[in-house]
């Protein structure tokens, strides 16, 4: 009996170990649940994140296609203006210079003619020489104004050293053009003397 006893003692002390164990067993198992929890919380608000940052993403990318597409627009625009400058430009140059050429070969024919029949006349003379300078001095200006909107202009838009070997050749015949001028106006004050 007194073994049955310590038997029965024995498997009380084992159930209690057993007890202890299972308690510290189901109390790992809880601090365990509660981790399991944090992390899933963790997962979870890492999930958010995630999406919240693809979302951006994809929004910035989409973002940045629109305005690729708009510079894109924008570069098109830019050199659609940039080449009809060049065109307006190179026809201006072209227009000027025609103007300039048919403007000064009219008023030399039209001053050689003049000092031929009124060559008697000073006055006469005296006027269409100043409305020769006149018209010269604005066909200077507007080579001047065309020097400053060439030196505006880069070098390698267009062969500028052409245009200025005609320019200075002009001058140069307006320059010819002014002293027959002067030498017509004292011609015709020695005919009106005598």
């Amino acid at each position: 009996m007194l073994d049955k006893i310590k038997a029965a003692i024995r498997v009380g002390e084992d159930l209690d170990k057993v007890k202890d164990k299972l308690n510290m067993q189901s109390q790992c198992v809880d601090e365990l649940t509660i981790k399991v929890t944090e992390m899933q919380s963790l997962v979870e608000d890492f999930t958010d994140q995630q999406k919240q940052i693809f979302s951006e993403q994809k929004r910035l990318i989409d973002q940045f296609q629109k305005d690729r597409l708009s510079l894109a627009e924008q570069i098109d625009d830019l050199k659609q203006e940039l080449y009809n400058f060049k065109m307006l430009k190179g026809q201006m140059q072209h227009t000027i210079m025609e103007k300039f050429e048919h403007e000064l070969q009219s008023e030399l024919i039209k001053h050689k003619d003049s000092l031929k029949l009124d060559a008697g006349n000073y006055q006469q003379v005296k006027s269409q020489i100043n409305e020769s300078v006149s018209h010269l001095a604005a066909l200077n200006m507007q080579i001047t104004e065309l020097r400053k909107l060439v030196s505006q202009v880069k070098e390698k838009d267009f062969e500028f050293s052409k245009m200025l070997g005609k320019v200075a050749q002009y001058e140069r015949e307006k320059q010819e053009l002014l002293d027959r001028l002067d030498k017509a106006e004292r011609l015709a004050a020695r005919m009106i003397r005598k």
